[in-house]
């Protein structure tokens, strides 16, 4: 009895009209359709034991395929396998959102992009041109792709930086520096070619209060010859 449940059962298992033949992928925008197609397809190939298909529709692993997509495609940020019988799996992934470039390790030589969440899901160029926005670090290690490379509180600092500093002094930020031995420094590049200091963890309404006084009181029509601005003092505030 049990030799014929057993062989009914890799019977069923290997019925072609049972088999995954068909991968339909959706919600790509950058990614190829073909390459995720092909990366399932591979996941999907050969058997276990010997004997059992592992494209069979009964054996098909949805959480499986996801974690594999995830690993193999960091632009992946959300993804769902569904399997559809008899034959049929449906793949709806929702990418990752470039939100900037970090660069990092000896002189600034290794880059990757990130999403909102600080995570990294390509190598980047390290001239990817002026007009992105990018975030360098003295850490002698370069980043990787397909981790978290920022926490997500830090990029949201960052957004929140850029947007107090152009509302403040009308100047927008297209990069910012960060140090290892200072963590709660940044300093922030402006379109204007000058940098701002910052200390994070203070009166932020109180820095920029003082920010605005600086540009409208003393600075007023240098801003070209301005080199940098340092907010780290409180009221006590230094330019060049």
């Amino acid at each position: 009895s049990v030799a014929v449940v057993l062989g009914g059962a890799v019977y069923l298992l290997r019925l072609p009209e049972l088999q995954i033949r068909e991968i339909r992928i959706s919600g790509n925008n950058t990614l190829v359709a073909g390459d995720l197609e092909a990366a399932v397809a591979a996941k999907l190939s050969g058997e276990y034991l010997f004997l059992l298909p592992k494209r069979s529709i009964f054996l098909v692993s949805g959480g499986e395929i996801e974690e594999y997509l995830r690993l193999k495609f960091p632009k992946i940020k959300e993804v769902d396998a569904e399997r559809k019988f008899p034959r049929e799996i449906l793949v709806n992934l929702e990418e990752r959102e470039f939100w900037g470039i970090f660069c990092s390790g000896p002189n600034e030589a290794r880059c990757v992009y990130i999403d909102e969440t600080g995570f990294s899901y390509a190598g980047a160029p390290e001239s990817s041109g002026s007009l992105l926005r990018k975030v360098k670090s003295d850490d002698l290690i370069g980043p990787e792709v397909g981790v978290s490379i920022l926490e997500k509180s830090r990029v949201e600092l960052l957004d929140e930086l850029a947007r107090r500093v152009e509302q403040t002094i009308g100047s927008g930020a297209t990069g910012y520096y960060l140090f290892s031995a200072l963590p709660r420094e940044i300093r922030l590049e402006t379109n204007e070619g000058f940098q701002l200091f910052f200390e994070t963890g203070g009166d932020w309404e109180n820095t920029f209060q003082v920010l605005k006084r600086v540009f409208e009181e003393e600075i007023k029509d240098k801003r070209s010859k301005i080199e940098y601005v340092d907010l780290r003092f409180g009221n006590k505030v230094y330019y060049r």
